[in-house]
Formats: C-alpha cells, structure tokens, sequence
C-alpha cells in the first residue's frame, strides 16, 4: 500500500469520523493513503445515540447530551447514520484504512463505540493504537490550556505517532534519507 509521506490525517468528534471516511473513499478512488490517522474521540457511529452502556454509564460526567447528540446527527446526514461513510464503523472497506493513531476519555459518552470501532479495525488488519485517558470526557484535548497531565500525555502520544509515521513512509519512499533530517 502507497502511504503519502508527510499527511496525516487528523480529526475529534465527527472530524475524527471524518479521518476514516476520507481514508476509505481516498483508497476507493485510488488516491494515495496518508501517512496515518490521528482520531480524538470520533464519533464514528452517528446511529449510536443512547444504545451503547457508556452513553448511560458517562452522561453524569459527559457534555455531549443524547438530546444534542441526536439533534447534530440528524442536521449532519439526515437518516443516513448507518451508511460507511457517515458512520466509518459500519464500512465494508476498513483494510484501507491507514494506521490509525486514537484518543478517548474513560468518561466519555462515544466510549463504547471508539472501542468497538477500534476493535473492528484491528480484526480487519489495521494498526490502531488506542490510548484511554483516565477521567477523561469527549475531546478533552480541548482542556489542554489548563495543564492537566492526561491532555500533555496525549499530545505527547500523538506526536510521538506523527514523527514514527511520518519518518517510517520517507524511508520507505527514501531510503536513503538521512533520519536525523527528519
């Protein structure tokens, strides 16, 4: 498989679905994959809304409310939440996914449905990493300004997976590329 040497994809909430999606329909067109995905909390079942146990087990703790949920689902794609595209957890073509990079909170409403994504994508050969920040709510990357160790400790992550990525598919492509350069 072809991996564009400096793009990673990079999305949270639906922007994380949007990752995967892109991913699939890039690969379906015959467009190069990126380097690797990074997905901070996606929201990669918009059909889930009250079904899974973390919607009911995280709600206390969560600001992502079923009501919102439901009301940003239906604007988004109408009645299409179980298509592929709209819902990557339900695509027929999950092997053309790049490596995939994934970050949620233990607290977090979509739980459920991240693992459960992450685990379909594995069982279809994909190289996900997951990291399950502790105490952690939907995207709480966006709460990095306050200095709290579990968003320094995924940013870190991310990075960590970016530079592994990127450095793996320029050698690939460069092998003879100087790795300190990169």
């Amino acid at each position: 498989q072809v991996y564009s040497t400096r793009i990673i994809f990079a999305g949270d909430s639906a922007g994380g679905s949007l990752v995967a999606s892109v991913a699939i329909e890039a690969s379906k067109r015959g467009l190069p994959a990126p380097a690797g995905g990074l997905m901070l909390s996606p929201w990669v079942d918009l059909s889930d809304v009250g079904i899974t146990d973390s919607w009911y087990r995280n709600e206390a703790y969560d600001y992502l409310p079923q009501g919102l949920a439901r009301y940003f689902a239906k604007q988004y794609m109408g009645t299409l939440v179980d298509d592929g595209i709209v819902s990557p957890i339900y695509s027929k073509r999950l092997e053309d996914l790049p490596p995939l990079h994934i970050e949620l909170g233990e607290c977090e409403v979509l739980h459920d449905q991240i693992i459960a994504f992450a685990e379909k994508a594995k069982a279809h050969g994909v190289q996900v990493d997951v990291n399950v920040r502790q105490d952690m709510v939907h995207v709480f990357c966006l709460f990095a300004v306050s200095g709290l160790l579990q968003c320094q400790s995924a940013f870190e992550s991310m990075a960590m997976f970016v530079r592994a990525r990127t450095r793996e598919s320029l050698l690939a492509t460069f092998p003879t590329i100087d790795i300190d350069l990169i």
